[in-house]
Formats: structure tokens, C-alpha cells, sequence
């Protein structure tokens, strides 16, 4: 896998805070049925948590849904992007290595699954493809081993406006913001390798 530096994007979260910043480029997209991207987790993404430790850090993901909605179960309004999205998450599972997780909400419902583990400072690619009845991650590490996650979806999905999807990018939490600086580096591709 070739690693130059076209198209690559830097996101840096600060300590005690949860967004990362970087290029917010291609926000809302046509609603597509794949999607590719390569990543870097920089050394500072070593971390460990006293608590909360199995949080889920979004790293990438397209939500289905624009607008917030209301949720009958816990009475509360919601973002969009809870009710119906596709994400591939992370966390560092020892300070040293990094776990991914595709995970998904479908009608307001979030469910994940394991992916792999993988060092820092080390690429890996990650797909995402939509069915017509399933949603499918698969990554693969510069070495060649791979992993793949499939949720079923509900076909009542119609998107945003049936046509659009918007993009999400990486962010620090759940519950705990970054307990300190971190970095990550996002190349989008047009085809899976």
C-alpha cells in the first residue's frame, strides 16, 4: 500500500477536549454504498483510562439521518447521526496498541462488534460497504491480516432526504475528552486496494 502524502488529512484533538480538528471536506455527500479510507494512529494515541475504559473513539462513518429526533424511550431529543449511521471506531486497549470496532446505530439502536488490534504508527485500510441487506466493514493491516464485521440492516432506511448521506470524523468519547494531545492521519480513497 503506497503511504504519499496526497489527499492526506491531519486531525489533532487537545487535551480535555472530545472533537478533533482538522479538514471537514466532502461534509454532506451523495448517499453512496462503499466507502474507503486509510489510517495512522500517531504515537500520542497511547492512552489509559481509570474509567470508562472500553469507551468507543469514532474514528470515521457516514450518518443516514440529518436532523435530530426524538426518542420515545428515554423522552430526549437525539442527533441524527444516533438514529441511523455507520462508523468504524477505536480505543487503545493497553496504551500501546489500538483496537478497531465497526459499530453501527440502526433505528436509534447501537450495536458493535471487534475488528482487530494494531500498533501505533502503523496504516491500515478500512471498507465499508452497504447491501441491500447488510452493512460490512472489513480492515486489513500493512502485513495482510484482515478482519470483517456485518450487521443486518433494516431496509426501511431512506437516508437524508433519500439522496444524501453526511460524513463523520474522528472524536474523543464517549463520556471521558481526551486525556491528552492526540493525532490521526485520514486518507479517503475512491477504490478499496
Amino acid at each position: 500500500m503506497s503511504n504519499n502524502n496526497k489527499n492526506m488529512a491531519k486531525f489533532k484533538v487537545k487535551k480535555g477536549k472530545k472533537s478533533f480538528r482538522g479538514p471537514r471536506w466532502n461534509f454532506i455527500g451523495k448517499n453512496r454504498e462503499e466507502f474507503n479510507v486509510k489510517a495512522l494512529f500517531h504515537q500520542d494515541c497511547g492512552y489509559r483510562l481509570s474509567e470508562n475504559y472500553d469507551q468507543i473513539n469514532k474514528l470515521t462513518g457516514w450518518s443516514y439521518n440529518f436532523f435530530p429526533f426524538y426518542d420515545k424511550e428515554t423522552k430526549s431529543w437525539k442527533p441524527g447521526h444516533h438514529k441511523n449511521s455507520v462508523r468504524i471506531g477505536w480505543r487503545c486497549v493497553n496504551g500501546d496498541d489500538i483496537e478497531l470496532l465497526a459499530y453501527v446505530y440502526i433505528d436509534g439502536v447501537r450495536k458493535s462488534k471487534n475488528l482487530l488490534e494494531m500498533g501505533l504508527d502503523e496504516w491500515v485500510h478500512l471498507n465499508f460497504k452497504e447491501t441491500e441487506s447488510y452493512y460490512t466493514f472489513k480492515v486489513i493491516k500493512e502485513n495482510g491480516e484482515s478482519s470483517v464485521a456485518r450487521f443486518k440492516k433494516n431496509s426501511t432506511k431512506k437516508g437524508f432526504l433519500g439522496l444524501f448521506i453526511y460524513r463523520l470524523y474522528p472524536y474523543f468519547g464517549g463520556k471521558i475528552a481526551s486525556p491528552h494531545n492526540m493525532t490521526i492521519d485520514l486518507r479517503y480513497f475512491k477504490k478499496f486496494i
